[in-house]
């Protein structure tokens, strides 16, 4: 929720710079670095890499690995630092398990596959994970995510992701464990494979100045090629083809219309 909090500050701060407002901007970009410093003094746990889960009664951090913690991350409560620690634990094998990212580790005394939030797999969280690792140029940890789920969809034969599934570890044989209650379709799994295709080719757009930037775009190794169509860049679109090359990966305007920049870096 802290990581949220920080998230509408920073956010509202441009709005309001934007809008000529500055005074409100600096008070609420205030706001924001006096939460972010008080939140890694009381929740950045150094040994374990991670942010506590909540503090207790006394105050003091409760030291349990779980997902939770790539909402700090995705929200950019955290610094670089932190973040670098805390993208690296998120991909380890107590918490990575081939087919997307735990709830909660296996070495975790509360730990279960198929609990509903103490080990399961959630298609969201993972791509939450996915877009911070993307961002600091990890993105072959996003792919792995990215390879995971849809691997996970195709197992299913449903064609898209449920809610959540079990986070028993990879076995081919076995294939993902089905959370026999989980909500199918669910809007947020649905948004999952589209956020991470997004940041694994590095692609932002930033509607007020009617501009879309791809910075350093990466390709999965089984895939070829990709056509983006008609993506929305303020009240204009720009259409894309990405192909993957012996030299990386290369998009191409294909069709631009509006009054629309588009930025390589």
């Amino acid at each position: 929720m802290q990581g949220y909090v920080y998230a509408v500050y920073t956010s509202i701060a441009d709005i309001a710079k934007r809008l000529g407002r500055g005074e409100v901007a600096a008070r609420l970009a205030q706001h924001a670095a006096t939460l972010r410093a008080r939140f890694s003094r009381d929740f950045w746990l150094e040994r374990e890499r991670t942010v506590a889960l909540a503090l207790n009664a006394d105050k003091r951090p409760c030291r349990v690995m779980a997902s939770n913690a790539a909402h700090c991350l995705a929200t950019g409560l955290l610094n670089r630092e932190q973040a670098e620690a805390l993208a690296q634990r998120l991909m380890s094998e107590d918490m990575f398990i081939g087919w997307g990212v735990r709830t909660l580790s296996s070495s975790e005394q509360r730990y279960n596959p198929m609990s509903y939030h103490n080990g399961s797999v959630w298609p969201h969280d993972n791509a939450l994970v996915a877009a911070r690792l993307a961002r600091f140029k990890r993105p072959q940890g996003a792919i792995r995510i990215l390879d995971g789920l849809l691997q996970t969809a195709g197992h299913f034969k449903t064609g898209s992701l449920p809610e959540l599934f079990c986070g028993f570890p990879r076995d081919e044989r076995l294939g993902p464990v089905p959370y026999p209650v989980a909500c199918h379709t669910q809007a947020w799994s649905a948004a999952a494979i589209s956020m991470i295709v997004q940041v694994i080719l590095g692609i932002e757009v930033i509607d007020f100045e009617r501009k879309l930037v791809i910075d350093s775009p990466a390709m999965p190794d089984w895939l070829d090629w990709l056509k983006i169509e008609k993506l929305k860049v303020g009240d204009g679109e720009v259409s894309l083809m990405v192909r993957r090359t012996s030299e990386g990966t290369s998009i191409g305007i294909i069709e631009r219309r509006g009054n629309v920049t588009v930025e390589f870096k």
